[in-house]
């Protein structure tokens, strides 16, 4: 149970779970498409997404103060005017309109959601319309509830249900002294011997990193992780590719040359509970490893410290978008809040 001295973890659901995703309208469907062609942003999450290509709804309940959803965006003008489009409502109150996502498509894209929210229940609505091109939902994510059960039931070495953000600000991480510096949105070390561990509770966790243009080298690099002392195995960081400097999508990101939310590897599945995981680089010094967060299912929710803070940015991997208020100009949007990526 969450005490005085603890932060929490944001939670991360993914849209098989049907307890917490509805879905209206008969056209919803499984797409398993990994949007190899969108790699700079990352692959869907787990895998698979649903889609329709007409018009239809979907809606998450939660416990907790703020929530964002995710998906592929592939928006296309149609004549002038984009397709597919969707509005995002809290608890019936309208809160973005989708006109912003027209563009570079990217996977993990931030839909919508809402910030600091009054603390409880609530439902997150988006209402899609399409003319034939379709519009996906990966995954949504949400600060929990101190009150709610999926923290309640959660301690410092129990697992739980719950699949959670691990922030590479996280105080269960440990950085070896001198060798690592820090980007908004990522830790990174081009120094042989670097090392880094993480003390976490779970039944299996992913390495979420960036892979950057900062540095002159493009060949890969290597590490090596290892769980509870056990053996050490090796896995490969990729070096930026070359020909994508100041092109669309290598300026997704807030900072040119970052291709976002790259899997550099994951454990197999473990026994529920505490475990340590230990990472290594190897070199030689051409990619940085970096450490961007990491994905831990069956995992704790509560974390004991105080250097994890509820942000008040949603974060889709480095890229990110705050709340601001749009200017009125008409009495039936004095209430509409918009997004800025």
């Amino acid at each position: 149970m969450a005490g005085a001295s603890e932060t929490l973890r944001w939670v991360f659901v993914d849209d098989t779970d049907d307890q917490a995703f509805t879905f209206t309208g008969d056209d919803w469907s499984t797409d398993n498409s990994t949007f190899a062609e969108f790699f700079y942003s990352g692959t869907p999450y787990r895998g698979a997404q649903h889609a329709t290509n007409r018009n239809g709804s979907v809606s998450v309940a939660f416990s907790g103060s703020s929530v964002s959803l995710f998906g592929t965006a592939n928006v296309t003008n149609v004549a002038g005017r984009p397709d597919p489009t969707w509005e995002c409502y809290v608890d019936g109150k309208l809160v973005r309109l989708s006109t912003e996502l027209v563009g570079t498509p990217q996977n993990i894209a931030p839909l919508c959601g809402h910030l600091n929210l009054a603390d409880g229940d609530h439902t997150l609505t988006v209402n899609v319309t399409s003319r034939g091109r379709p519009f996906y939902v990966d995954a949504f994510r949400f600060y929990p509830s101190p009150q709610s059960p999926i923290v309640t039931q959660s301690s410092a070495n129990t697992s739980s249900n719950a699949t959670v953000f691990i922030a590479n600000s996280d105080p269960g991480i440990q950085f070896s002294q001198g060798n690592w510096g820090s980007q908004s949105g990522f830790q990174f070390t081009n120094k042989t011997g670097a090392s880094m561990s993480l003390d976490f509770v779970g039944s299996k966790l992913s390495w979420m990193g960036w892979t950057w243009s900062e540095f002159p080298g493009r060949l890969p690099s290597n590490g090596s992780w290892s769980i509870d002392g056990g053996l050490e195995t090796p896995f490969q960081i990729p070096g930026f590719p070359t020909g994508l400097e100041g092109t669309a999508m290598a300026n997704l990101a807030t900072h040119p040359g970052l291709l976002n939310n790259q899997l550099f590897f994951e454990t197999p599945s473990l026994p529920a509970g505490a475990h340590r995981l230990d990472v290594r680089y190897l070199g030689p010094e051409e990619a940085p490893l970096t450490v961007g967060y990491f994905i831990a299912e069956n995992a704790d929710v509560t974390d004991i410290g105080q250097n994890q803070v509820h942000s008040s940015t949603l974060f889709n991997g480095f890229t990110h978008f705050t709340v601001q208020r749009k200017i009125s100009t008409s009495a039936n949007d004095d209430d509409l809040d918009q997004w800025n990526f």
